[in-house]
Formats: C-alpha cells, structure tokens, sequence
C-alpha cells in the first residue's frame, strides 16, 4: 500500500537542554499518563504499546528492561474515533532528566477489525517486568543469548488467537541473530502467563509486521519516500532533544531519496515542507 507521513501528532511537547543525553527509564503506564495529560490521545482508540532495544545496532540509549518492565521509550499506535477517519496514528515517548518528550506521525495505512486498550485496567509493565523475571525459560534464554541478542520487544496487544482468545496481552519478545526467537504471552489485566516459548513464538511474525510498519526501521543513512508532495522542499532534522542538527532545502517530485549518512548514529525526526503541504517522519540511523 501507498504510505507517506501527512500529520504530526505533537512535534517534540519539550525542547530541553542539548547536554543531555542520558534517556530515563520509564513505565508503559506513566508514559501513557503523559500523553493523556498532553491531550495527544484524545478522540483516539489505543491499539498498542510497545518498547524497543535495539543492543547490537549502536542506538544504546534505547534500552528494554525485562526484570523492571521499564523502558526508555514508548511508542502508542493509535486510531481516530471518527469513523471517516482511517490512518493510523503513533506517538513516541522519551524521557530525559526528568523531562518527558513525545513525537509523532501518521500512515495512511488501514488496521482490520481490532479491540481499543483504552478502557481496560491493564496491568502496569514493571509489575509484568516482575512475571518475566521469574519465568526460568525466558531469562535463561536472554542470559545465554544475551551476546547475540539483536532486538527486544515489549508489547502490550489485544490477541483473538488461541491460547489467548478475548484477551489483552504483554508480550516480551527476543530476537537474536541467527532469528532464533523467544517470548511469553501475559494476560494483561490479571498478570496471568498464558505461554512461554522459543522460535516459532506467539505469532511473532505477525506481531514483527506490525512493528515495521507502527516504528522506525534502521537505517544507514538512506531513505526513500513516497509522497504527494512536489517542488521545493524545505528538509529539518531534529534530533533526539528537539535540537535541529540539519537544514537544507531540495527539489523532490513525489518520490525522492535523503541521504542522511552524515548524521550520528541516533533518532531523529525529519520534517519537510513544501508550497503544498508538509510531513514528518521518525528514523533510527545505525550504522
């Protein structure tokens, strides 16, 4: 399907000192209270929540912590309540000496049939980082993997599949080079382990898919987009604390190409302006 990024959500809530580069660790919960606070989920039906560490592809500031179930970022899949109204929206968080930081962006891409997360008293992710600890199979997996440990996840997803029918879900998932995968599936409001497994794991394929689309790939420095946009374009990026670290401007016509490899290795939001309208999108360079 045809994509191109035609809304920012909310375009860094906070710019903050440039000298700061740690990120914190956060909850799944407090992230979400900060964009209710913010007003950025309003008129929106929450789909899924998810963290993500990428240890072997030199973004070390983004971090997954099983045993504590916090995270240094968020990202919240959304959809509109207006019914006329089929993109699909994300909006991630960070947080940074105490300062918290959202950015956002839409697809035109449609989601089938789903269950909202808006209204359930879903179990808070340290309390699940708690569960996974205590699951033997898992961390045995990660402390014995841990080398070779190429993604992490932390989802919390509505699942319709078998073993979980009618249930909402916290999945920590591991990825490691050879593809070799584990995960377990909780039940999210009561705390409960449904499953625990290793490779062919908890429809992982399907859940990977979602991720591609709903966050940022990695990439080495080029990017190209599809857009409807023509003419001169006036291209910011900005980097992690809301600092513009780039400007220039260049001819595109709809789809075009951004070599971006003489950025650091890091998360950036890339805005683009045109007579006709403007996009933002969110990239991970590592290199």
């Amino acid at each position: 399907m045809k994509k191109f990024i035609t809304l920012i959500l909310i375009v860094f809530a906070v710019t903050i000192n440039s000298n700061a580069q740690e990120l914190d660790s956060f909850t799944a919960k407090d992230a979400y209270n900060y964009l209710n606070s913010i007003g950025a989920l309003t008129d929106m039906n929450l789909v899924m929540t998810m963290s993500m560490e990428m240890p072997n592809q030199g973004v070390d500031y983004f971090t997954v912590d099983f045993t504590s179930g916090k995270s240094t970022n968020w990202t919240f899949t959304c959809v509109s309540t207006d019914p006329n109204n089929k993109k699909v929206y994300s909006a991630t968080v960070l947080k940074m000496a105490g300062t918290f930081v959202a950015m956002g962006d839409s697809t035109d891409d449609e989601l089938g049939e789903t269950r909202y997360l808006n209204e359930i008293n879903w179990v808070d992710s340290d309390v699940i980082g708690v569960k996974v600890a205590a699951n033997t199979s898992l961390m045995t997996f990660l402390n014995n993997n841990s080398a070779n440990v190429y993604f992490k996840y932390f989802i919390l997803a509505y699942s319709n599949e078998e073993p979980a029918i009618d249930t909402f879900t916290w999945l920590p998932i591991m990825v490691t080079n050879s593809n070799t995968t584990a995960a377990c599936m909780y039940n999210a409001v009561t705390g409960q382990n449904i499953t625990c497994e290793i490779d062919g794991v908890v429809n992982v394929e399907e859940i990977q898919k979602s991720i591609v689309r709903n966050f940022p790939n990695p990439t080495t420095g080029l990017m190209n987009f599809n857009t409807e946009l023509t003419g001169n374009a006036q291209i910011r990026i900005f980097d992690l604390s809301g600092i513009e670290v780039s400007s220039f401007s260049q001819e595109i016509n709809r789809d075009f190409q951004l070599n971006l490899s003489n950025l650091s290795n890091g998360f950036y939001n890339i805005v683009i302006t045109t007579e006709s309208g403007s996009f933002s999108k969110k990239v991970i360079i590592a290199k």
